[in-house]
Parts: C-alpha cells; structure tokens; sequence
C-alpha cells in the first residue's frame, strides 16, 4: 500500500490502518485481527504485516505491505517558508506555460481550481501587503517606519493561515509534480525507482492468490511504475494482480509534457493482465471525477480500468460528513479511511473481504452483502 503526499510515519500509518479498518468492521458484520508490524530498512522503508478477516462463514488472510514515503515530504518542506512558497510558483508557472494546467481544466475541473488555489492565496497575501504600504509610502518615507512592521505583522498572520489552509504542502506538491517527470532531485528519483523495484520484486515472488497495490492520491504513481515492470507482466500471465487506485494524482503528473516515462509505464499497464481499479469521487477536489486515464492519456485497449464513484456522504454519519467536508486534504484521505455505513467502496473491504478483486473490479464495486459466501480460507497480498 503506497500513501499520499504527506509526512505521516509507518508506526502512524501502521494504527490509521488498523483503527479505520476496525471503524469499517461493523459495517461489513466482519471482525479484523492484526499482527504485529516488521519493520525493514533499506533502499526503501517498509512495514508489513498480517491482517485476518473473518466473516460468518469465511476467512480471508493478507500480508500488508506499507511503503514509507514520508521522506518525500522532508525533502521538501525542510527548507524556509520563503523558499517552499517561490518554489512551488516556479513549478505553477511551468504548469501553465507548458499546457500542463489546460489538461488540467479538460479532465478535471475540481482539480484545475485546486491547482489554481495556493497560486491565487499567495498573490492575495503579496497584494494586501501592497496594499498596507503604498498608502503610507506616498504620505512620506518616515511613515514606512510604522507601515512596514504592520505589512509584515500581517504578513506573518497570513503566513500562519496559509499553513492550515496547506497552501505551503500544496506549494511542495507542486513542485514534486514538476520535478519528477523533470528528473530535477536525484534523491526522488532514486526513491521511487527503489520503491517501484521493491515492489516488482515482492510480486514476483509471491505465493499467495491474488495481489492487490494500492496507490492513494501520488502513491498511484510508483504504483503504475511498479506493475509496468516485466517481471509483474509476468506474473499477471499466471495469477491475478491488480491496482487500486484510489483518489489517484497520475495525471497530474502524466499530463506534463516531459513525463514520457510514466505515460509509457501506465501505458504497459493497460496493455497488459493487471487489473485496474479507479476509486474517485465528486466530493474530493484532488482527483480526477469520471476520468478514465485510458481516455485521458490516448491509450486504446480493449480491457479499460474500471472506475468506482465513491460516495463519502454515503459511507458516513451527517455528524462525520460535515467534520471532514471542510478540509478537502482530510476529504481526500477519506479514500483509505474507516466507513460508518456499507456501501460498493470500502478499502478495507476490498483487501480483506471474500471477493476476488477482479470480481470487484468487472463489477465496479463490491457487493451489497456477502452472507452467499462460503469458501475455504483465501490469501491476499496488499
């Protein structure tokens, strides 16, 4: 399982996990027991661990694999709010100048006003700043030496709201989206080809029935550039391995003109036995709403990633709705979080329920209840 863009540790992901699916377990009138986490150093950090499902007449069993990518955050937002905020207008100017941010408006235009909100929220900052010293500028130059400390007071205010509006983490963002398909930092670069190999690896040596990635939000990323590897391709020939891509970013990144890499990786993902699961909804702004990446990305195949439309005002109590709805990151997140009512999406009813995932998949969710099941104990790889 590949997370997101934000700076959560694997101890932390490792009890979101189990407290969400332990949230969702009612829902689905199943129980889950967790092993205790492993955790592996390396080229790549990973956390892994045993989740059992039980059922009324059915058992499932998954080894979980949770991938670190928190380093990417502090690879960014290690340096001065200052430089985050220039940084990332750099890469929203490269967005605009180079037709990133017009295919943008095209598949997505939740997403488009997304991408424009942090570039709009710093001008306003810079433009009030404006405001509060011309006045005094003009009156006289002695009267900047009250003008000036109360622009900056403000500016620090500002500063201070931006950051729980996450326009300094949407800035970051930004720039990792134009620095990944650019090849400017190194250490990303070598990060998600350890991580992409990592996986290709595990799966090539896998046993169990089935094989499902999950890549939330950017971790659809090297998600897509795992199972493009060969020996993946190999192993989708012989045992089912998918893709779930839930609240997916791979256009994002995709669409700019300089990551011909990754569209030829979603390119030989497509075309070959992996199959693909599109979880996206209309409450969240950060995806791309009834996108298909076949379509957005000019790949003709018979075999199209199935998509599911989540519901999250379905999934959960109006008290629970109206606390995330404000916060589209929390939104966002709600993709691989707990639900408080049944419904065709739930992640954890994906990986840990009796369906096959291909099955989930031709169907475009999961079924309404699962009381005609009554077969032997499965094994899933997450």
């Amino acid at each position: 399982m590949l997370p997101g863009f934000e700076r959560v540790s694997l101890e932390s992901h490792y009890r979101r996990f189990c407290r969400e699916a332990t949230k969702s377990a009612p829902s689905y009138d199943v129980s889950f027991s967790f092993g205790a986490p492993q955790v592996e150093e390396g080229a790549c950090k990973t956390s892994s661990f045993e989740m059992t499902t039980q059922g009324s007449a059915w058992t499932t069993h998954a080894e979980v694999v949770l991938y670190d990518l928190a380093c990417l955050n502090a690879m960014y937002d290690r340096q001065p709010m200052p430089v985050r905020l220039l940084r990332g207008f750099g890469a929203v100017l490269d967005l605009l100048i180079h037709g990133t941010a017009l295919r943008y408006l095209r598949d997505g235009w939740r997403f488009f006003l997304f991408f424009l909100f942090p570039f709009f929220f710093v001008m306003a900052i810079v433009v009030l700043m404006a405001l509060a010293i011309a006045p005094a500028a003009l009156e006289g130059p002695w009267h900047l030496a009250w003008s000036v400390p109360l622009a900056l007071a403000g500016f620090a205010s500002l500063c201070v709201f931006a950051k729980r509006m996450h326009v300094p983490l949407m800035m970051d963002l930004w720039a990792l989206t134009v620095d990944v398909p650019r090849g400017r930092k190194e250490d990303v670069r070598r990060m998600l080809a350890a991580v992409a190999d990592d996986i290709a690896t595990r799966i090539a040596a896998s046993k169990v029935d089935e094989v499902i990635v999950v890549g939330h939000s950017f971790g659809a990323v090297p998600a897509v550039m795992a199972l493009a590897d060969p020996r993946v391709t190999k192993v989708a020939q012989q045992h089912p391995v998918g893709l779930l891509a839930a609240g997916s970013y791979l256009l994002a990144v995709a669409h700019h003109p300089a990551a011909k890499a990754l569209r030829e990786a979603t390119r030989r993902v497509l075309r070959s036995p992996v199959t693909w699961l599109d979880a996206q909804s209309h409450t969240d702004p950060i995806n791309f709403f009834r996108t298909n990446p076949a379509d957005a990305l000019r790949v003709h195949v018979a075999k199209r990633p199935s998509i599911v439309e989540v519901r999250f005002k379905q999934q959960l109590d109006p008290t629970s709705y109206a606390q995330i709805r404000g916060d589209f990151f929390r939104t966002h997140r709600q993709f691989v979080y707990g639900v408080e009512r049944r419904s065709h999406y739930s992640l954890f009813g994906i990986i840990g329920g009796p369906e096959r995932f291909t099955d989930v998949t031709a169907r475009g969710g999961l079924l309404p209840d699962w009381t005609r099941f009554r077969s032997p104990e499965t094994g899933t790889s997450g």
